[in-house]
């Protein structure tokens, strides 16, 4: 006696609110092409799960940041003034201004870092240090006092801490870039480092780049295999 026939009407199946199903809509078990159904059905609803993924909307928020991004400043949405959102739009501004974007900072009168020090100060926002970043082009001694009247003028225009967060002996506006000999740059490490110890108002100074490769000419600190360099061992000296 042949045993009875299995159910073949559609049961339905309970599935997690908020989550796509691939088996829901499905047709009966009987019907003609079941197959062409259910990769049909697995093909509409993985471009959903693509799109509501994690990831998906991860990417989707940076797509959308780089977007506003693009865009001109006044062009932006801005959040309701004296919001908390508004000030801490100006907080990461000013913040992201002042290390983010340190190599243009400078002392010249309505440049950059002039409009951004003016308008903190017209909307109530603090500034708590200006980070600066210099490459000199002079490979001769006068190179060290050009650094330290660079760094003094920016002090005397805005009276902040300075934080010194680049800086070396390297010509960017050759091309290639032009780097000065070992013994200039040694000589250099150990004349600036002496200068900016002598400086009251500037609170950090690191020097660019540490390792040193084909493309560093003489600024690295030290070799593959942490050998230093010339510079290097002039700057292990200052600090010994």
């Amino acid at each position: 006696m042949a045993p009875d026939a299995p159910d073949t009407t559609q049961q339905d199946v309970q599935v997690p609110a908020g989550l796509p199903s691939i088996l829901s809509g499905l047709p009966k078990a009987d019907a003609p092409d079941l197959a062409t159904a259910v990769a049909s059905l697995f093909l509409q609803h993985a471009s959903k799960i693509a799109d509501t993924s994690v990831v998906a909307q991860k990417a989707k928020a940076a797509d959308a940041q780089k977007a506003q991004a693009a865009q001109p400043v006044e062009d932006r949405p801005q959040p309701p003034p004296g919001s908390f959102a508004d000030k801490l739009t100006g907080a990461y501004g000013g913040v992201s201004a002042a290390l983010g974007d340190a190599a243009h900072a400078s002392d010249t009168p309505g440049g950059w870092l002039d409009q951004f020090m003016s308008g903190a100060a017209t909307r109530g926002y603090r500034v708590d240090f200006i980070a600066l970043h210099w490459y000199g082009s002079d490979f001769s001694a006068a190179a060290v006092g050009q650094l330290r009247n660079y760094v003094q003028a920016v002090y005397n225009r805005y009276h902040k801490p300075i934080w010194l967060t680049e800086y070396a002996l390297t010509d960017f506006g050759s091309s290639p870039a032009r780097f000065p000999a070992w013994s200039q740059q040694a000589a250099f490490v150990t004349a600036s480092t002496a200068m900016l110890e002598r400086l009251p108002y500037l609170r950090r100074y690191a020097w660019f780049a540490l390792p040193s490769n084909s493309t560093d000419g003489t600024v690295g600190l030290y070799r593959s295999g942490a050998h230093p360099t010339a510079a290097g061992r002039a700057f292990a000296a200052v600090g010994g």
